[in-house]
């Protein structure tokens, strides 16, 4: 699992709002004892000036190819030689990635969570764990409109018809296919006990990878 001379890095992906937000924070929490850090995807949504013109509103911000994982490549890839990076900024109200960069150091575990980077075979490649957590479809929909709505400034009905509209069919399309190339599965059913248990399951692991004086080829 742990790689000589670098530091290990864990990919979660999984659906919006499936909870692999919430696995990376209770995985981190776990391995307080190391120096852990947590990036996310949506950091790296391209800027406004790259994006096609037209209605905000209206774009479909639920594509692979909405963000830049070249970038984000690049950032791993530098994590990977035991370099620090700097995270790219996404501001969701004004849909746009802003100036200030937030500078990420070489860390000994670094774990990025996000919609789409298991569908990357280079980024798969970086990763020593690939993560997929998987929920259902109510599951995804209920916490997807309470988050935006509280924390993203959307309407209770845009939110809907937008998760019925576009979340869902690129689900399907983009993320879902994720689950079977991802080296674990963890189910979330809505209850939170159960993602800590499974993240301080996999944090076991970790540690017990990182005390050993033996690497396992990667």
């Amino acid at each position: 699992m742990k790689c000589a001379g670098r530091p290990l890095i864990v990919a979660i992906a999984g659906g919006s709002a499936s909870g692999k937000t919430s696995f990376a924070g209770y995985l981190q929490t776990a391995l307080a004892a190391h120096d852990t850090a947590i990036i996310t995807e949506d950091s790296y949504y391209l800027p406004a000036a790259l994006r096609p013109a037209g209605d905000v509103t209206t774009y479909n911000f639920d594509r692979p190819e909405t963000k830049d994982f070249a970038l984000l490549i690049e950032h791993l890839t530098s994590a990977r030689r035991g370099h620090g990076f700097d995270c790219p900024r996404y501001d969701f109200a004004s849909h746009d990635r802003i100036a200030e960069t937030v500078p990420v150091a070489a860390t000994g575990v670094l774990i990025v969570e996000g919609l789409h980077n298991l569908g990357f075979d280079e980024l798969r490649a970086i990763a020593d764990i690939t993560v997929f957590v998987d929920a259902g479809y109510d599951v995804r929909r209920t916490r997807r409109i309470a988050r935006d709505v509280a924390e993203r400034g959307r309407t209770l009905e845009d939110t809907a018809r937008q998760f019925d509209a576009v979340v869902e069919p690129m689900h399907v399309a983009h993320v879902e296919p994720q689950r079977a190339v991802a080296q674990r599965v963890i189910v979330n059913v809505g209850d939170k006990a159960v993602l800590k248990q499974a993240a301080d399951a996999l944090a076991a692991e970790i540690e017990a990878a990182l005390a050993s004086p033996r690497d396992s080829a990667h």
